[in-house]
Formats: C-alpha cells, structure tokens, sequence
C-alpha cells in the first residue's frame, strides 16, 4: 500500500523542509518510469521536472536556487547515452549532479537501481560517488519501488550526508507488508537497532555490494567462524571452472542431451522428462565427478547456490550455457568432494561470492570464481563429515529402491516373481525403518553403542525392577561411568604432557596403604573435575584425544546435574542414609532417569572405542604393524575380531586401547585391564582398585559385575604412570 511506502519516506527525513524532485513521473506507471501519485509524504515539497529531456539541467538550476538540505531524487531507470560509463541510468547521474551541487550540511537519499548496490561493474561508480559523500542508509524496503509502480525488488534507496565524514552507515531490510517497518527503520537511525537492520561503524569497501546479508553481524559471524572450521583453500587449486558458451541444436535421433538448470536441484541431477539433445565435443561432455552449478543471479532472494555431482549412471550429458562446471584437477575422494559441493550450498559461500562480484550469470561473477575461498575440515572434523555424508547417500539409494518398487507395481505384467520381489523388498526395507527408529531411543542407544562396561551395566537396570536391587545397580554404573571417564581424563593427561594432582593424592594413598580402602567414587569424579578444569589442560584443548572430556557433565548441564543427584545418593547410602523400604520403589525410578541424563550426555564415547587388540604383526620393510582387535562396544561381551594396520611399532598384543577420531591409539594398560574372570569364566574390563604394600600385589575390580583378581606384576606399570608413588 502506497501509505506504508509514504510511512517509510517520512522515517528517512523526521524534519520538516524536505523537497523532493522527480522527472518522467507523470501518467501511468510505466517500466523504469516511477509515480508519485499519493506517494510522498504531504509535508515535502514537490518539483517534477516533467520530461527526462533535460532533466538534469533543470535539476541542476533547481539545486542551486533552493540548496536544500534535505533531498529526494526520484529520477527514471533510463540511460539516455549510451556513452556514459557503466550506461547508467538518468536516477544514477541525477544523484552524482546532486552530489556534486551540494556542499553541505545536506542529506540527499535517491531511489537508486539494485544493480548500483549489488553489481562489481558499478564498484567504480560507488567509489566515486563514496569519495564525494559519505553513506548514511542504505534501505531495501519494497514497499516503495512497489507504491512507485516498479517490481519490488527493482529499486532500493540510497541515502548519503554532506560534507563527508566518517561516520556509521545504516542498512534495512524489511518484508513485504511489514506494518512496523516504518518505526522500525525510525528506531534504528535514531538508536542504531531494529529487527529489520543494524548499523556499521564504518562504510564497506566500494568494491564489495551494499547487500543486506552479506554486511550483516550474521554474515560476520559465519565469515569469522569459517577459520575454525580448518585451512583454506581456494576453489581454483582444485577445480578448473568451465562453463558452455554455445550449443548447437542436434537432428533427430542425434547428439548428447543437453543438462539444464532445472535439472539440477536439491542437491542432485534429476533428468525427468524427455530432454533436449545438441551436438557436443568430447571436451564439453560432462565426466562423471564433475561438479555442476546452477547459475544464478546472488541477490538476498536466492538464499543459496544449487549444487549436484554427476556420477556415471546419468550418461552422457552437455551443461547448458547457464550452468557452471567445476571440473577436478586430479582425481579426488568423494569425502573431498561432498566436502565442497556442501561448502558451495552455504550461506558462507553465497557471502564469500557477493564479496567477489555477486553473479555467476554475469561474465565478471565468472571469472572470478574460482577466487572463492572454502574452508576444508580437518582431523575429526573431516571424519564426521565424511561419515555424515555416507549416510546421505545410503538413505538416498534406500529412498529410491522404495520408490523403485513402489512404482513396479503398476507395471504389467504383474507376475509371481514381481510380486515376490516386491513382498521381500518391503520386508527389508521395514527391517531398515525399525532399526532408524531404534535410534530415538535412548536406551537401544546406550545398550547398542556405548563402551561395553557401561552398556552391560545399563543392560541389567533396564531388565531390573523398581527394587533395592536396582537401585544398587544404578548407583554402581554411575560409578562404573565416573571410572571409566576419568581413565580416559588420565590418558588424556598424558598425551598432553600435563601432571593432575589428584592422582599423585590418589598414588600417595595406594603407596602408604595396607590396602583396605580402594579408589573410590568421589576419586573418580573429583580426578574428573581436576580435567575439565585445568588451565593446563585447557591451553592445550587442541591436542587433547577426547576434547568432549573438557566439558563432559559440567554441573550447568543436565547430564551433569543427573551425575551429581547419583553422587549425592552413592554418598548416602555409603553412610547408612539410603532410601526406605517404602521408598525404594520411587527412589529406583528417580534414579534410573539420573543415570539415562547421565548417559545421554556421554553419547560421544561412542565416537572413542574401547579396542582389545588381540594380537599384532610388524612388518619392517613397510613400517606398518597389522593388528587383529576387537572394539568391546555395546552390551555383548563376544564381539568379531577385525583387522587394522597402524604405523606404531609400540602397539601391544592384549592390551586395550582408545582410538581417537583421527585413528590414533593410546594405550590404556595399567589403568584398565581385560581378563577372563577365573571366578565366573566371563571376559570383563578390570580397573585398578587397591595396592597391597605387604605382598606387592594389586587388587582389581571387574567394571562388569563385583568380581575381583589379584595380580603381582602391576607395580611397576603403576609407578611409571604415577599412581603408584615412588
């Protein structure tokens, strides 16, 4: 409505002695010919110049008879000489004759073409007209172009002060039918805030677009953030950026289909329909590994780039001229590839692309893509990824053998074979659908990925009732859990060279003891707690194996908080303060949700598995050790042997290990131990307990079940890693 556009001119200019001057506004709304027919508001004043014909000669005898102070151009998107630079329109060089007329105090605001703010070819043109006034708003509001009788998305207002100074520049963006976008735009030049916009310190750079999102604390925040992400590298060292000038129409029954825009979509090439054909080198023949890319024009109305990989069982194919194909120097791993073609699809690219000319469709966008800098994960990040991406395209293959069979079913003739095919299909795809859905629960999570001391232990609460039984069981799996993540704080320790003191307490005991008290809970948690919060530590976050370890169950959080009801209960009933028996049944459920909080913050164990390695192999020659393992994860005792390769010649036969997310191994002995239990024939995790000063032996507890074993060749592993003091 031309009455909300009237509301945002008045926000531009609050005081009174606006004069607002136009050209080619008269009758009807005409392409690049604005109206002003109800438009401004009542309090300016008004010259139309009538005719573009000399328009900004009249404009500029108007300037200097009334030197206004407060300035509205509204002036036609029409070049009248084709000579001029960049072919500007009259609205552009009528603002430069403004500009340049004035020499302050004046504000001047003029509805100024998109293609002034967004297009490198008119970075010159910004830089000149920066360098003579400085600018103070720029304003994507489209109800004005729309109550001017232009396409909303058409014109914007730019706003500029005289004399120039440095000073903070405004930028504000509101939707269509926004009702507060006039006040909203009124609280952010008066306060520097708004829902709709906020405000720079200082103008961007001439060369880089006045565009909403590509300035805003978002976009700031994600290009500042890109740096953590890994290094960087540019598109160009990877891809060799083509793209199709031409195609040549193919007779019938000729020539490669032709891949278009539309066929690229949602992440893949869709070739539905029956295409159009051309004739095509060898060279302009897609390869399979080529990345495509939807040209498009970057504006904040495209939130992002169209990006596909073909692979061979599309064909053969010829991008169409508005398509961009970024072929691969070398061969490339498919990881390296998803890792880009998910990179192109984010806003960061989208914002990294406006800073170098905002267009594929133009050919200065073009050129200079491959400039695009893309941040590459590294370490345990590129794994995710990696792993993130594999299960992309598993659910897609699985989506479409559905829909493969689905569609079958209507094909004739329907046979006993089809019909067999289709009855098995569905059967195993509805096994695969209940095993996802097996994944919201969080228990099947905790009995089926967890490290196996911790999954048995929640194995026997689930099948456990509200009983003193259970409840006992949940607050030895608490401790279990507190034993088993303070191992790995120890391991974590030692990789980074750094002493806790908590343990030198914990060896100091052991040493001087006669062996009746054993390492308890409360060392366990508070070993942890030394971890997480070590400077040391912490200054060294990035070398860490386990970095979740940092802030694993911090008492801010709700695994953490769960974690300290379960200590506060082992406390009490330590003590004689546990539960009645009339209370035992509701303490058990209590309980049980504590210890699935706890847990269900400590899912990223699964990522660090608990690997027995069974027996190993040095080859010399190649500088590899082949080892036989087994990762004890989940509620199973009896897992596969598997087989690995390392470069290590320290890796040893029966012992455990942890692997990081990198692959590397650290060694676990003595701190954890795995032993057929010679009291109940089952293999368990045995962790050091007690030390015995008489007999030198050590005494250890199964993290399975209450079973313990003595051993007399411990004490030296002890003392090597400082929990045994000398």
């Amino acid at each position: 409505m031309s009455s909300d556009a009237t509301a945002i001119l008045a926000s531009i200019f609050p005081q009174q002695g606006v004069l607002a001057v136009s050209a080619g506004t008269g009758g009807p709304p005409q392409s690049g010919a604005p109206t002003l027919l109800g438009v401004l508001p009542e309090s300016w004043e008004h010259i139309d110049l009538g005719s573009v014909r000399g328009a900004l000669a009249g404009l500029s005898l108007v300037l200097a008879e009334r030197r206004p102070r407060r300035l509205f151009l509204v002036f036609p998107f029409v070049g009248l000489d084709e000579t001029m630079p960049h072919r500007q329109t009259l609205a552009e060089q009528a603002l430069e004759t403004a500009l340049a007329a004035l020499d302050g105090p004046a504000q001047v605001a003029a509805l100024v073409p998109r293609s002034l703010l967004l297009r490198r070819t008119a970075a010159p043109q910004r830089g000149h007209l920066f360098a003579v006034a400085a600018p103070r708003l720029v304003l994507d509001a489209p109800e004005i172009p729309r109550a001017l009788g232009l396409a909303p998305d058409a014109a914007a207002v730019l706003t500029f002060e005289l004399p120039r100074l440095e000073q903070p520049v405004a930028f504000f963006r509101s939707p269509l039918g926004e009702p507060d976008a006039a006040p909203e735009l009124a609280r952010l030049l008066a306060e520097g805030t708004s829902r709709y916009g906020y405000r720079l310190p200082v103008p961007p750079p001439a060369d880089q677009p006045l565009e909403y999102e590509l300035h805003s604390p978002l976009a700031q925040a994600r290009h500042e953030g890109a740096a953590a992400i890994g290094r960087t590298a540019r598109l160009s060292d990877h891809f060799e950026v083509r793209r199709t000038v031409r195609l040549r129409e193919a007779p019938p029954g000729e020539g490669v289909r032709i891949l278009r825009s539309a066929d690229v979509r949602n992440g893949r090439i869709d070739l539905a329909g029956s295409g159009d054909f051309a004739l095509a080198r060898d060279a302009e023949i897609l390869t399979p590994g080529d990345l495509v890319v939807r040209a498009l024009h970057l504006d904040m109305r495209e939130p992002r780039l169209s990006v596909a990989e073909v692979r061979a069982e599309h064909g053969p194919l010829v991008p169409s001229p508005n398509l961009v194909v970024l072929r691969p120097h070398a061969p490339m791993r498919q990881a390296d590839r998803d890792v880009i073609r998910l990179f192109l699809e984010s806003p960061l690219a989208r914002d990294g692309l406006m800073r170098l000319g905002n267009s594929l469709l133009y050919p200065s966008g073009f050129m200079r893509f491959g400039e695009l800098e893309i941040p590459i994960p590294e370490g345990d990040l590129a794994t995710a990824v990696e792993t993130l991406a594999d299960v992309e395209r598993q659910l897609v293959a699985w989506h479409a053998e559905a829909r493969a069979m689905l569609e079958s079913l209507y094909l004739l003739p329907f046979d006993a074979q089809r019909r067999a095919a289709l009855l098995q299909t569905g059967q195993r795809l509805r096994e695969r659908v209940r095993s996802a859905r097996l994944q919201d629960d969080r228990g099947y999570r905790f009995r089926t990925s967890l490290p196996h001391p911790i999954a048995f232990r929640w194995r026997t609460i689930e099948v456990g009732g509200d009983d003193g039984a259970t409840y006992d069981d949940v607050l030895e799996t608490a401790e279990v859990t507190a034993c088993y993540l303070a191992v790995m704080a120890l391991v974590s320790a030692r990789a980074v060279g750094v002493e806790l003191g908590q343990v030198k307490s914990i060896a100091g005991r052991l040493a001087s003891g006669s062996g009746s008290r054993g390492i308890t809970l409360g060392d366990w948690s508070a070993l942890l707690d030394e971890f997480r919060l070590s400077r040391k530590i912490r200054a060294r976050a990035g070398e860490v194996p386990f970095p979740e370890l940092l802030d694993a169950l911090d008492a801010a959080t709700p695994g953490g908080a769960a974690f300290r009801a379960l200590c506060r209960r082992r406390h009490d009933k330590a003590h004689g303060r546990g539960p009645d028996a009339h209370e035992i049944a509701a303490a058990c459920r209590d309980a049980r949700r504590e210890i699935a909080d706890t847990l269900d913050a400590l899912e990223f164990l699964a990522d660090y598995p608990l690997r027995f390695v069974e027996s190993t192999h040095r080859d010399a020659l190649a500088r590899t050790t082949r080892y036989e393992f087994r990762d004890l994860r989940g509620d199973h005792a009896l897992v596969p042997v598997e087989r690995g390769e390392d470069r290590s010649p320290d890796i040893e036969a029966r012992s455990l290990y942890l692997r990081d997310r990198k692959g590397g191994l650290h060694l676990v002995r003595p701190f954890l131990h795995r032993v057929q239990c010679p009291a109940c024939g089952s293999w368990a995790t045995f962790v050091v307990d007690r030390f015995h000063v008489d007999t030198s032996t050590t005494s250890l507890r199964a993290l399975e079940h209450r079973h313990s074993i003595t051993r007399d060749d411990l004490e030296g592993p002890l003392r090597v890693v400082g929990l045994l003091s000398q």
